[in-house]
């Protein structure tokens, strides 16, 4: 009878743990959606548009409300998946028949689609950038995790429209550098930069004595919004302790800086 009783158990467990997942979840923006399947399996992809597109050069406005549509692809023939959306600032509203809001994130409702959309409303305070993490999985759909392939996790930045009078410096400069978020960081901050032309950009990281710790360069085919992303760590692969430091970005011959606080 206790036998009966533990198999009975571990079948329930198992059975939640589908269920749950097929209805959603969240917490899995960082480590991808693995409950089904090993990360990156296959050839499946997730993507995420805006409308109208904050993600151009044009930017988001402090206070208004955009439709993002996330996209499942590849993978598993059909039309089952789930996914998981956060996002540094602002809030989601409206989640699709699919979709749902749950702790300030967003995720599937049920596996039966591969294309969710929610709308999101950008914040009223001085919040230079958004960045949105997200990750998916295309599923086959018979109740186990065997064929089922996890996308990567992904982020992507958004950057608030700059005013007139920023406009205007910013077409002289061609380039504009934006606050690190979060700040202060613990595991990895994203330095993002606006560029109106192609060109390399460089990104350089000091410590308050003024040694370069970190350096690297991006190449761009075309005018857009970017980002670095750094994990706390110097030229070396060792992790630097926590402090103030400033990163200086160069693009075209302008230079420009600001500071990031790495806590540990």
């Amino acid at each position: 009878m206790k036998k009966i009783i533990t198999i009975f158990v571990v079948i329930l467990v198992f059975t939640t743990q589908l269920l749950s997942s097929s209805g959603g979840y969240t917490g899995a923006t960082t480590t991808g959606c693995t409950c089904h399947g090993t990360l990156s399996a296959g050839n499946a992809a997730i993507t995420i548009s805006a409308a109208p597109d904050m993600f151009s050069s044009s930017g988001f406005a402090a206070g208004n409300t955009y439709k993002l549509t996330i996209s499942v692809t590849g993978g598993p023939v059909g039309t089952k998946g789930g996914f998981n959306l956060k996002a540094s600032a602002g809030s989601f509203s409206n989640p699709s028949a699919s979709a749902r809001l749950q702790s300030g994130e967003v995720t599937h409702s049920n596996s039966n689609v591969k294309s969710w959309t929610v709308d999101w409303t950008a914040p009223t305070t001085a919040t230079d950038s958004v960045v949105f993490n997200f990750a998916g999985n295309a599923v086959n759909g018979d109740g186990d995790s065997s064929g089922d392939d996890p996308t990567v996790t992904t982020r992507r930045a958004a950057y608030k429209t700059t005013s007139v009078f920023d406009r205007d410096i910013f077409v002289v400069n061609s380039f504009q550098l934006l606050q690190n978020y979060p700040n202060p960081f613990n595991s990895e901050t994203t330095i993002g930069y606006q560029i109106h032309t192609a060109g390399e950009v460089r990104l350089r990281i000091f410590d308050l004595n003024g040694r370069e710790i970190f350096a690297t360069i991006q190449q761009h085919g075309s005018p857009g919004n970017y980002f670095f992303t750094w994990n706390g760590t110097s030229f070396n692969g060792l992790t630097v302790a926590s402090g103030v430091y400033t990163y200086q970005v160069t693009f075209n011959n302008l230079t420009q800086s600001r500071k990031l606080i790495l806590l540990k």
